[in-house]
């Protein structure tokens, strides 16, 4: 049976894409980005960043925009269920934030799409999905073996050309406890580090491809999984194979002395073990009266031409 893709390109060019950041040894994150019909806006979520994010808002090539974690949930649900669209988030982290700050389970869960593929990779592309895991476990660098998104989207077959190699081993939780560092020990954002601003507006960028990057590997998927229907549906059945159906070898009765034979054979009715035919062989008579059917073994008067009695030689006509 054909396995038919959970969602449809209609689901993928309206879905929210959501991705929240936070700094190290905190529990509620700090950044939500959110991508909705291609445009991408950086949500800070954190009171303690609201300076960080007024001041990187002045800059017209991003988009910083400061919301409360909850007015921006309760937003996200809204816009989700008046327009019809899903939530879309690379694993179950954001689903379980969202249930933390907001409560109302069963509504999120219904309206949230996983959008992780590492299950997808290692039930439809296997070979590459084991090397990509024995690459990981070999680099020591990595603190954890999971294949993640950045992972996928490296993939030449993914094709996603767009991330910058700057961005690559750019670590969001150091970046987001370091201004929160500087900003509890300095109490103004003009005060905090250069060092420590550029680290922070990495973010941005960072972010925006985790979105977008989720969105082109859905994509690329759902081709993976149109292309691989259509094979299905348009190769040609093969023919059931026939099973070979081993004939059964009857058993027969020698026609002189009523033994069983191992084979039945109207050719050779009298047994050889016995010595029935050796006898036989010093007259060869073939009109001599035998005293055994030699297929069904009853007392009947045979011989060596005729060895049936009448029953079975009429079944056998």
């Amino acid at each position: 049976m054909t396995r038919l893709p959970r969602f449809d390109s209609q689901t993928l060019e309206r879905g929210i894409y959501l991705d929240f950041e936070k700094a190290e040894k905190e529990k509620i994150p700090q950044i939500a980005g959110v991508l909705i019909d291609g445009e991408y806006t950086c949500y800070v979520v954190d009171s303690r960043l609201k300076g960080a994010a007024e001041a990187r808002a002045r800059r017209p090539e991003e988009r910083w925009r400061y919301c409360e974690a909850k007015k921006l949930i309760y937003s996200l649900l809204d816009i989700a269920e008046e327009e019809g669209r899903r939530i879309i988030a690379y694993s179950t982290f954001e689903q379980n934030i969202m249930v933390e700050l907001v409560g109302e389970k069963n509504r999120i869960s219904s309206l949230y799409l996983n959008a992780n593929s590492a299950s997808w990779f290692r039930r439809n592309k296997k070979t590459t999905y084991k090397r990509m895991k024995r690459e990981i476990k070999k680099d020591k660098s990595r603190w954890s073996n999971t294949v993640g998104l950045k992972d996928f989207l490296e993939l030449p077959a993914v094709g996603y050309d767009d991330y910058p190699r700057y961005l690559k081993g750019f670590k969001p939780g150091k970046a987001l406890s370091g201004m929160l560092s500087d900003l509890a020990s300095k109490g103004n954002h003009e005060l905090v580090k250069p060092s420590v601003k550029k680290r922070f507006t990495k973010l941005h960028r960072y972010n925006e491809h985790d979105c977008a990057g989720m969105k082109h590997l859905l994509e690329y998927r759902l081709l993976c999984d149109i292309s691989d229907s259509k094979k299905k549906i348009r190769s040609p059945k093969k023919a059931p194979v026939k099973k070979k159906v081993k004939s059964v070898v009857q058993n027969g009765y020698c026609i002189r002395c009523g033994e069983r034979i191992k084979k039945f054979n109207v050719k050779k009715p009298l047994c050889w073990d016995g010595g029935c035919y050796n006898e036989w062989a010093v007259y060869s008579n073939s009109e001599y009266v035998e005293d055994y059917c030699h297929k069904c073994g009853i007392v009947w008067d045979t011989t060596f031409d005729k060895p049936l009695c009448k029953p079975c030689w009429r079944k056998s006509r």
